[in-house]
């Protein structure tokens, strides 16, 4: 129905949509409705780019998303799917926040039951070969936290699980890799520790 092809240097918009009143409607509205097959929008990007190829900056105060995405159907598709399938060295994903010191950088609320050998709500599958000194997942603070916060917790304070069940779970049989490794910090015990095995203790041992 519309095919615009540019071909020329310019330095104009080709679509520029300017609202300079309080109007309600939609600036742009797809409704793919039986178009089941068609995407509803393709965006080829190539080349040596030097801007983005979506951008949005907005200086709203209010409430609204700048992205809002509602899932109605018992679909199995991915909300959001990235695939690189070449040696790039951009991030997935970059997340700053900035001068945002209240709000949270990723909130995840879940009701999921989950399947065998699955992460419910966050599932890490790493296969790669870490080089010295990289981490799969790293937590890196250096700010002065208060004496009731915490780098990471683990908390469950409702609920009931069987036996078994554990807060923190570690199961390391790859060859010479260890389970748990302190390098500096005091290790507190709140709770009765249970050790099956042997126990081997170097340096001093203080008992109270």
């Amino acid at each position: 129905t519309f095919d615009i092809n540019v071909s020329g240097v310019t330095t104009g918009n080709v679509l520029d949509i300017t609202y300079s009143a309080a109007a309600t409607g939609e600036a742009i509205s797809i409704v793919m409705a039986d178009n089941i097959a068609g995407s509803a929008m393709i965006v080829t990007g190539a080349g040596v780019r030097t801007d983005d190829i979506f951008k949005v900056d907005t200086s709203d105060t209010g409430a609204a998303h700048v992205w809002d995405v509602n899932m109605t159907g018992a679909g199995s598709g991915n909300v959001l799917d990235i695939n690189f399938s070449a040696a790039a060295t951009g991030n997935g994903i970059l997340l700053a926040m900035g001068s945002n010191v209240a709000g949270q950088g990723i909130v995840i609320t879940t009701a999921q039951t989950g399947v065998t050998a699955e992460g419910a709500a966050i599932d890490v599958a790493h296969t790669g070969d870490l080089v010295a000194g990289a981490d799969v997942i790293r937590f890196a603070s250096t700010g002065n936290i208060s004496s009731t916060s915490n780098v990471v917790s683990i908390e469950q304070t409702t609920g009931a699980g069987t036996a078994g069940a554990y807060g923190l779970y570690i199961n390391c049989t790859g060859t010479n890799v260890e389970a748990l490794k302190v390098d500096a910090g005091k290790v507190v015990f709140d709770e009765t520790l249970e050790v099956t095995g042997a126990t081997t203790l170097t340096g001093a041992v203080t008992a109270t």
